[in-house]
């Protein structure tokens, strides 16, 4: 996690100032006197080392964009399958939940009516993984970034499924020749 800063009430101020880039409130919550919070911010925003510390803790924060993508594929690859007939329990600690876009448990309770047989209890496990095509569009996107070509931007939402589909399978032939060094659709190598 770095090298913290000697003083301590410095090194508070600077994790928490990358929390939300409030000075003020990272001042306060650091320890520093309410009333003179926004001064002392604008004092240690200003020291070096403690702008370095933030430098180099925004640097451990931030998520480089070999991890973006590795995340997205991730995302890319995954199957709804994998998590069918597990309990909430189960979906928390299971090792891809974090391809898990969304996820609502209700329980219900079934009265019974027969003295001789307990209530009934009825648990209901919606989820939702993301969505893959956005995932792969999103890869092949920075991909033609990092090969200096230009990507077409479009209005996700307006296509329909057929023309999504269409488009990634274009662009993947696209890669795949370009991968393999075949000419492109305009003659050029």
């Amino acid at each position: 996690m770095g090298t913290p800063l000697a003083n301590l009430k410095h090194e508070a101020f600077a994790l928490e100032y990358t929390i939300d880039f409030n000075g003020t409130q990272a001042a306060i919550r650091a320890g520093y006197a309410e009333g003179s919070a926004h001064v002392t911010a604008s004092r240690l925003l200003r020291n070096a080392k403690v702008a370095a510390r933030i430098q180099e803790r925004m640097a451990e924060l931030t998520m480089t964009s070999n991890e973006a993508l590795y995340r997205l594929s991730q995302q890319g690859r995954g199957r709804v399958v994998d998590y069918l007939g597990l309990s909430i329990e189960a979906l928390k600690t299971h090792p891809q939940a974090h391809l898990l876009h969304k996820v609502k448990h209700t329980r219900r309770y079934i009265p019974s009516f027969d003295e001789e047989k307990p209530d009934e209890v009825e648990d209901k496990i919606e989820y939702e993984i993301y969505n893959a095509q956005s995932a792969i569009a999103l890869i092949l996107k920075e991909q033609h970034l990092k090969a200096g070509e230009a990507t077409e931007i479009v209005d996700d939402a307006s296509l329909t499924d057929e023309t999504r589909a269409s488009r990634i399978a274009a662009l993947l032939d696209a890669a795949r020749a370009r991968r393999d060094g075949q000419v492109d659709s305009e003659g050029s190598e």
